[in-house]
This record gives structure tokens, sequence and C-alpha cells, in this order.
């Protein structure tokens, strides 16, 4: 940090960087010139030799001696000035973004600003759900400004104020979400994070965020995997409501992933005014130089061809800056970089191009002509149609994504000369032998993840060994994916086998992905035990496949994904053997984490050796649209945790020993993966609710604490016995023929709710110490709740929209605790019964029940205690409330839609000394008030919606009265909202 202290460092730190950029210019400017050199050969050292040969004998040789003087002159003031060398940094040039932004370097995005504050300081649009954490993705094109937003809103003063905590985290081309739960960590704690395992990660981030509001930005983001991030956000649940995750990302399909469509923010480009500032910053033109006159037509043409593209007008303004020369502005002008056309002598320089996001069609041939590119990315890319014809002019590319371009139909020719190659994201094969399979021989440099697709396309398995595949010793993950559209009914599969026998990988593969593979069988080495990095293996839409090869024996397998095999129908021993057909002493799958059969639409049995120990650490099991799977499951999984059932209606649902399950979920014809919780479990649109029940009470220890039954048409008859020990919520939904065939008790659950549920006619509750709320709702022919014991625990109780419910338990014995009770849209209930209201009620609520309605306009409430009170539709009366009506104690009362109430009676609120809030909505024809001096006495009068007598007060203009337009969820309402 000497540079900061010492100018005399940073004068010898600028003119090392000056020395460095000639060297650099010379590098370049020889790259070119024998990049241009006919006859071109990048691997032929004459041509080369050549090239420098010709530019000593121009003259070159002073202006390498005059750099190296230069550079030596630099160095030699190194140990004057004490500067010693420092430990190797592994650093990129390309810097991840940070928060920190310099404001007013800013232009044109105010309003966005603006836009995005509010979303964030708006509790009121957070996820519907609360299991669920509120994202607001950014979504624009690259280089449109979706970062420097983001850094805006992120240090601004409200924002700031708003969040217990905030952190950032440059996402980027690493989503690995291990790595990305460090980061957030390492920014909450502000010192680094070196934990590896992803579960204590999740677990200490979730306590990081529990009770706390947090602002959590992940910036650029490109994976779109939805399980991946599912499991990823869980952690994010555990904030308080106003908690917000904001996401800027180039593709719309990211964005879904967090957030429904209409919650997208698409930022737009920039106005043209706010282009023109922008590049006046980093051109560092003055206005009032004497320049400007000259230089601002031509300035602003460069910024018109720019289209509003922040980035463009920065960069353009950047190469013109202190270039107060009319020529250097119109030769930029005048260029044709805009289409990266054959002039490139501004970017003679150029290593690093990305288009990605981009709506381009078709890349002009004048991009291999940027002899020096190394980088080159067009990912999103959804409209590019085909690649420049000389590709593999650009020697020196090193870095070539098209992930997303799918509208490529094959690789240009030669693609093999670009023998520096580290990243190459996808190879499509062409039908010709110069851009088929083989040119991939000459690239074992390849780093990272490869895709190869359209393998329909290579003709016999002696093309595919000249790939090389074994001698990729740096891919990671490998994709083989043959076509949609490819015909799966081949003449000989064999040769389909071979064809994939000779693409083995090497033996450190961490990922390997087959799909739409068309052989019969898979070749012998994808169960090879040797492959001991290989973590996670899918298989998919290999649709002639009637067996499964050895995987039991990948001994570091942790996620295995089988799905489509159409013509698989049973899964046999040999899946657990070795490749000699026997079994081995290791415990088959021993390492599997993750196990997951989809769309297996023929498969119908799978079996297991006796006394089968496989599976000893799978923690996930799914089996989804597997409609003739009639076997059992591993009788034995003692680490699963997580049980994932759709679509297997014929399904025997029945494990004896799953010691550590968790999480249990049996649906019918749809699969969910959102909205979940810890020891849940969930029974859907299903006939197999009723075995789900009876096997239940079996899982040991007990652990589950909700059990949600909805959607399921058939009879369900739900008695104590099935419910484990430990449930706290049973929650049933839509289940028309659900009935109760005994006095049902329990002695943790804490909540019920019933909805939907039109058969039930009778509810008996027997003993329940720990129910704090119940909830019963559309139940069209529910009579009776039966409650002989008190439920002392339960201090909520709705009940809504049940028409034929004739009366209410005698609450002040059947819960003498109760605080809470709405009743809503019950027409038969007649009456509160003399010990119907404890005295513990504080809130009471009564909408559309006219028969209730009538005794309340005659009678007084004797309930003491109560504070709150709402009274909603279906009071018939002219004048309310009548003298002496409500008790004492009531601080807020609020009625609404009383369609023929003509007059306020103060007389009924004269003995409410404590009352201090007064709502009164949709009453059209209220005019008159009886004592208008006793509303001047009431803390706040909120009167919402049109009648005379709201005209007739607005005229009092009194400080204390309120007038509103009604809307739920209204916050000046809040303290009187009641909801049915």
């Amino acid at each position: 940090l000497k540079q900061f202290r010492n100018e005399r460092v940073k004068k010898w730190l600028v003119d090392l960087q000056d020395a460095l950029y000639l060297a650099d210019d010379l590098v370049d400017e020889l790259c070119t010139k024998a990049a241009t050199a006919t006859p071109r050969d990048p691997g032929n050292s004459y041509d080369w030799s050549r090239t420098v040969d010709s530019i000593i004998d121009d003259g070159g040789v002073n202006v390498i001696q005059k750099i190296v003087g230069k550079l030596e002159s630099v160095v030699g003031r190194k140990g004057k000035l004490g500067l010693e060398k420092s430990a190797k940094l592994d650093t990129s040039w390309r810097i991840p973004s940070t928060s920190l932004v310099v404001s007013s370097d800013i232009f044109g995005r105010e309003k966005d600003k603006e836009n995005i504050i509010k979303f964030l300081l708006d509790d009121t649009c957070d996820a519907k759900s609360p299991e669920t954490v509120t994202v607001i993705p950014i979504v624009g094109m690259g280089g449109i400004g979706k970062t420097t937003l983001a850094q805006l809103v992120y240090n601004d003063a409200e924002v700031v104020g708003k969040f217990d905590t905030r952190a950032w985290v440059c996402v980027a081309e690493n989503p690995d979400p291990l790595n990305v739960t460090r980061t957030i960590i390492g920014a909450l704690d502000s010192s680094p994070c070196n934990m590896d395992h992803f579960d204590s990660l999740q677990t200490h981030l979730k306590e990081k965020l529990s009770r706390k509001t947090f602002l959590v930005v992940l910036d650029d983001v490109w994976n779109d995997e939805q399980d991946m991030w599912d499991e990823f956000l869980k952690p994010f649940r555990y904030g308080n409501n106003g908690s917000k995750i904001l996401l800027t990302t180039c593709s719309e399909k990211v964005a879904s992933v967090f957030a429904a469509n209409n919650l997208h923010y698409r930022l737009s480009l920039l106005l043209e005014e706010d282009c023109w500032s922008v590049f006046l910053k980093h051109s560092s033109i003055s206005t009032n130089s004497k320049e400007y006159v000259t230089l601002e037509p031509v300035g602003r043409k460069i910024v018109e061809k720019c289209k509003g593209l922040p980035l463009a007008v920065k960069t353009l303004g950047g190469l013109l800056r202190n270039k107060y020369n009319e020529g250097d502005w119109e030769k930029i002008l005048e260029s044709e970089i805009w289409e990266l056309s054959e002039d490139k002598s501004e970017l003679i320089h150029l290593r690093y191009l990305d288009l990605s996001c981009t709506l381009i069609e078709i890349l002009p041939e004048s991009i291999c002509k940027l002899y020096n590119l190394q980088t080159l990315k067009l990912k999103s890319c959804y409209s590019l149609k085909i690649l420049p014809n000389h590709m593999h002019d650009i020697v020196t590319l090193c870095h070539l994504d098209i992930q997303g371009a799918y509208e490529l139909e094959e690789m240009q020719k030669k693609m093999s000369k670009l023998m520096h190659l580290n990243f190459l994201s996808n190879y499509i094969i062409g039908e010709q032998e110069d851009n088929g399979i083989r040119e991939l021989g000459t690239m074992d440099n390849l780093h990272g993840s490869f895709c190869i697709s359209k393998l329909e396309n290579v003709k016999n398995s002696g093309e595919a060994l000249e790939a090389k595949m074994g001698n990729k010793k740096h891919i990671s993950t490998l994709n083989l994916l043959w076509s949609f559209d490819g015909d799966n009914d081949i003449d000989d599969t064999r040769i389909e086998r071979d064809i994939l026998d000779n693409l083995r990988p090497h033996e450190n593969l961490k990922e390997l992905s087959i799909v739409r593979y068309r052989g019969e069988t898979f070749p012998e080495w994808l169960g090879f035990s040797c492959y001991l990095s290989m973590t996670k293996l899918m298989l998919g839409f290999c649709m002639n496949c009637c067996e499964l090869p050895w995987l039991g024996q990948l001994p570091s397998l942790r996620h295995l994904l089988i799905r489509h095999l159409d013509r698989l129908e049973k899964i046999d021993f040999e899946i657990y053997k070795n490749n000699n057909g026997s079994f081995q002493r290791e415990r088959p799958f021993k390492s599997l984490e993750i196990l997951e059969f989809e769309d297996m639409h023929h498969w119908r049995e799978w079996h297991f050796p006796n006394e089968f120990d496989g599976f000893p650490r799978l923690r996930i099991l799914t089996i989804k649209f597997c409609p003739l799977f009639s076997g059992d499951l591993p009788d034995h999984l003692p680490a699963l945790e997580v049980l994932n059932i759709a679509g297997c209606e014929k399904l025997a649902c029945s494990m004896r020993r799953t010691p550590k399950l968790q999480q249990l979920y049996v649906e019918g014809h749809s699969f969910t993966s959102y909205g979940r919780e810890p020891n849940e479990v969930a029974i859907k649109q299903t006939q197999l609710v009723k075995s789900v029940l009876e096997w239940l009470p079996h899982i040991q220890p007990p652990r589950v604490e909700r059990l949600c039954i909805s959607m399921c048409q058939t009879p369900i008859s739900i008695s104590t016995d099935y419910l484990p020990a430990s449930l706290q919520s049973l929650q049933i939904s839509v289940c028309p023929k659900l009935i109760f065939s005994e006095q049902l008790q329990h002695k943790s659950l804490t909540e019920i709710n019933l909805q939907f549920c039109y058969s039930l006619k009778l509810l008996p509750l027997g003993s329940f110490p720990n129910l704090k709320k119940l909830t019963i709702s559309l139940c069209q022919s529910l009579e009776y709740v039966v409650v002989p014991q008190a439920l002392s625990s339960l201090g909520y109780l709705s009940i809504s929209n049940c028409p034929s419910l004739v009366s209410l338990p005698l609450l002040g014995l059947a819960a003498p605790y109760l605080e809470e009770l709405h009743i809503c849209n019950c027409p038969e209930i007649d009456r509160f019964a003399e010990e119907c209201l404890p005295p513990s009620l504080k809130t009471l609520e009564v909408d559309r029940c006219q028969k209730l309605a009538s005794w309340i306009t005659s009678n007084i409430l004797q309930s003491q205690g109560l504070i709150h009170l709402g009274l909603g539709s279906c009071f018939d009366v002219k004048s309310f409330p009548s003298e002496g009506c409500f008790p004492t104690s009531l601080e807020s009362l609020k009625f609404w839609n009383f369609p023929n109430l003509e007059t306020l009676n103060c007389k009924g609120l004269h003995h409410l000394t404590s009352l201090k809030n007064l709502a009164i909505t949709d009453c059209e024809k209220l005019e008159n008030v009886t004592d208008e001096n006793l509303l001047a006495s009431i803390a706040n009068i909120y009167i919402g919606g049109e009648c005379p007598l709201r005209r007739k007060l607005e005229e009092m203009e009194h400080p204390r009265i309120h007038f509103v337009c009604y809307e739920q969820g209204n916050p000046k309402l809040s303290a009187l909202q009641f909801q049915c």
C-alpha cells in the first residue's frame, strides 16, 4: 500500500505501467502481423520468425531497444524505493463486482433507483407464502447497468436503515451453492468463512439470518437450475418479514426461477441525453473547453450509435479520453466497430468480447481478424444462428462460451486449430468431416464443463475414438447429448453402444450426463470403480435402454438422476454389482445422497438382494411419474431425510426403518418443490392417502410435526391412530369425502385447519391439551363441533362459510382461555348462549351471519374483557348501536356494510370510556349522528366509502376524524382489520 503514502512509489508504478503497455502493444503488433502473414499456419514457426525479422529490418529494433531500456530503468529504481518482491497472487483481470459505487458517475437511473427502493421498503410485496423469501430480479442485457443500479440501491441511506444486515455476492459463472453460501457468511461476519460442509454452512447461515431483516444482493446470476437454487434459498426463509434478495441477471429464464414473471424489473436502455452525460464523464472533455464545439457533433453521433447501452458509451468514451483531435473521434465514428466489421484498427488490442444476452443473429466475418482476442462470450444469444466461417483463424482464443445459443446448428470447420482453447462450453457436431467430432482430438487443454451435442452425426466408433476424450484430463463436467428430433429407431444399436464406449472420459471426471443416447445397453466403463471422483451422474431420455449399467460401486457417487428410460421395466441386482458380476465387500452406493427416478413410464419392479445394506448415506429419494411402478422401496434407509413421490399411484408406500425421515411428499398429478417446511408430510391429490396415513405412525423415532392433506377425492377416514405422536399442525383441505371415524385426541397438536371438506358433518374433538389455533372454513355439511373436554390452550377460533352449522359449543366451558373468535358466513347460528363467550375473549368478529346479527342488535354482549369488535353485513338496522349493548372494556369498534343504517347512535357509545378507535365503512345511507361532540372524544375515527355523514363531518375539519379510501390492508386501518 506504499503507493497511497509515497508519491515517488506512485510515480514509479505509473512509469512501470506505461512501459508494460508499450511492450504489450508491440507483442500485439507482432501477433497481428504474424496472424495476417501468408501462408498462415499457426504451427509454422517459420511464419513467426519471418514476421519478427521483417519488423526488425524495418527499424523495429529501435522500438524494442527503447522499450527494454525503459523497463530496465524502471526496475533499477525499485531497490532505491525499498520495494520487495511479494508472494504471487492468483488474481484474474476480470474483477468481480463489489457493492461500492461512485454515485456521481451514474446518470439516468434516478427513476429506476426509486422504483427498486420502493420494492425493498414495501413489506406488502413480500412473498405470499411465509415459507418463501421475496426475490426481486433486475433483468436486462449485458452492459445495460444492472450491477450499477443494484450498487446505487444497496448503498442508499434509507435502504441501509431498513435492514438489520446486508451482504453482496458476485455469483457470475461460479454458482456453486457452497461457495456462494460461504461468501454470504463471510460478508455477514466481516471475516472469511472456511467451512466446507454444505449442511454446516446452511445451518450457520440460518442462524445468522434468523429473526433479522436482511438484504442480500446476488449479482450476475447465470444458472437456472431450479432445484439447486431451492436448496440454496432454504436458510433465507428464517428471516423476518420484509427481508429481500435483490438479483441481477441477463436471463428471463433465470429470473423466473426466483420470482413470477410479473415481478421482474426489466431495465431499459438509457435515454440519449443521459448517455451523453456518461460519454462526457469518461472522455474527460469539458463543455467549457475550446474543443467542445468541434467535438460535440461527432461525439453525439457516436453516442447515438451506442443505442442506449451505457457500457458501450463508457467504453468508447474511455477510448477517446484526453484525445482532443477531431480525427480521432471521426475514426471511431466512421469505423464499423458497432458491427465488428472489417475496420478493426481500433480493436487490435481487444482480448475480451462479451456479447452475451444480446439479440445478435449473425457474427460478422471481421471478428475473425481480432487476432489477439482471447475470450469470446456468446452466452444466452438465443437468436444466434451461425458462427463466422473463419473462427479457426482466431488462434489466440482461449475461452468460447455459446451456452444458450440454441439456434446454432453446427460448429464451423477446422475448430481443431484453436489449440489454445481452455474453455469451450459446447461443441455441436456437424455432418462434414472438418466440423465433425474428430476436430476435438487436439483440444486436450479444455477445462471445466464441456458439452458435446448432436452425437447422432457421429457415423462410427472410429470417429468417436479420434475425439480422444480420455486425454482431456481437465474437464470436470461432461454432457453427451443426442438431438431431440433424432431417430430412435436405428438399424444397429450396437454401433451406438460402440460410439459411446469410445467416448470414455478420463477417470478424474466429476459429473457426467448422457441424454437421448440411442443404444439398448450402456458401455461397461460407466460403472467402473476407477472413477473415483465421479459425484453426479444423469441418464436421461435414453428411449431404447432396457437395463441400467453397474453403478453401485462408483465410490464417490453422491447424486444419481435417471429419467425417461422408457423401455426399462425393472431394476435388478446387476445395478449393485461390480463390473465382474460379483458383489464386493463395499456396500452398494456407499456415498449416494440423492437418488431420483423421473418419467419412467414402463418401470414396474425394483429388486434388492437378500439382507441388502446399500444406500447407507441416502438423504433424498425422489420417484416421480412412474405410473406402473408397484414394487417396494428399500426396507432400510438409515440416513433418509426426504422422500418425494409423485404420479406413482400403484406404489406400495411403506418403509419400516427410516429413522431420520423428516419430510414426506406424496402427490398424484403434480410435483411441488417450493413452500416446504422441515418435519412435514404432505399428501396431495393422490389415491395413496390411506396407505400413507397407515404408514405414518410406524416412522420411528417420530419426527413429523406438520401433516397436510389436500385435494384427495377418495374417501378418507381420520382416526387418532394415524397421527404421529410428534405432530403439531394438521391441515386438511379440498377433501370432499373426509370423515372422522372417532373422537380425535392428541397431546402435542397445536393447530388444526380444515377447509373445503364438503361431506364432513361432525367434528369430534377430544383431549387436545396443547391446541392453540382451530380454523374451519368452507365445510358446507358441517353441523356440529363437539367439544366434551375443555381445550385449555385454545386461543384462536375461526369458523367461516359453514352454512349448515347451527350452533357453537359453549366456549366459556370448551375454550375457557379463548382470546380471538371469528365467525363469518354461518347463517344458521342464531345466538351466543349464556356461556358461549369466555371472559378471556379480547377480539370478536361477526360477518355475514344474519340470525346472529339480529340477536346482537337486540341483546347485550356478555364479554367484559372484549377489546376489539368487528361487525359486518346482514345487520338490518336504521340506528346503531343501541344503548348498553357493548361491554365497557371495548377499545376498537369497526362495522361495515350496514345497507340500511341511517343514524350513528352515540347513546350506544357513551358508556364506552375506553374506546380509542372507531371505523365505519361502506354504509351508503348513513347521514346522521346523535351527538357530534362525543365523536371528538374518540382518539381516532375512520370513515371509509361514500356516505352523507362523511360529507357533513368533512366540514368539521376535526384532526381526529380521518377520511380514507377503504382498502383491505390499508395501514391506517391495520389496528382494526378483521378477516374471515
